[in-house]
């Protein structure tokens, strides 16, 4: 058995993860012991920015609101949106989030998006942009992007939205079968994450986000690093 907080929401009420149930414990009533019984449930919280993630409708759009605030907390300032129908569920949480909201510019061309952001990691030593595009060849049309970022060092980071593994290769619309390797042979670091709906999120999830992130800064070696985010539903 275990617990892995997963998000705070406003109030001081963290969501826990117990034997795959969610939970919420009141961390501002009942103290932080709430989240270690039992006693042998280890603690590995993780304290979230503003988000109540209670008020997102489904577990896939909750967690792209806990993706959206991890990339916000480790330094991500500009968000870059193609929009599509596969990433709503990222676009609605960059919309839902005051702070990425304020720094969000939609770009309908999914190319255009990727070189506006690569751009944007070029004016300043800690700029870094989030490209978030649909799947596809929407997803490809990032690849001269980060071929560029990847010969002059620049970090940047590409969420691609993807369908679920069980409905990829059966042909299905609007999907690459190996979308999560557009990027292998030039990106620092690449993830493929499954969608929240099929099991909790935990902890782990979270830190393949920040670990693209500093994968994209890594001061010795920047470059284009790829997150491939699986939702089951559009919304």
């Amino acid at each position: 058995a275990g617990a892995a907080a997963v998000g705070r929401a406003d109030g001081g009420r963290v969501a826990v993860s117990v034997d795959g149930r969610l939970e919420w414990c009141d961390v501002s009533r009942d103290g932080e012991d709430a989240l270690a019984r039992p006693a042998t449930f280890p603690l590995l919280l993780r304290l979230c920015r503003r988000n109540s993630y209670e008020s997102y409708p489904t577990a896939g759009s909750a967690w792209a609101g806990m993706i959206v605030d991890e990339l916000a907390r480790q330094g991500v300032d500009r968000f870059v949106v193609s929009p599509g129908g596969r990433s709503t569920p990222l676009a609605l949480a960059i919309a839902k989030d005051p702070w990425a909201r304020d720094r969000l510019t939609v770009v309908h061309d999914e190319r255009s998006a990727a070189f506006y952001a690569l751009g944007h990691a070029r004016a300043g030593p800690d700029a870094l942009a989030a490209v978030v595009t649909t799947s596809g060849t929407a997803a490809a049309n990032l690849l001269p992007a980060a071929c560029e970022a990847d010969a002059d060092g620049v970090g940047v980071l590409f969420l691609t939205a993807d369908r679920p593994a069980d409905a990829r290769g059966v042909a299905a619309d609007q999907v690459l079968t190996r979308q999560a390797d557009v990027m292998t042979n030039v990106a620092r670091r690449t993830a493929d994450l499954p969608p929240a709906d099929d099991r909790t999120v935990m902890l782990g999830d979270l830190g393949e986000v920040s670990a693209a992130v500093a994968a994209a800064r890594n001061p010795n070696d920047p470059g284009p690093a790829q997150l491939n985010c699986a939702f089951r539903e559009n919304l």
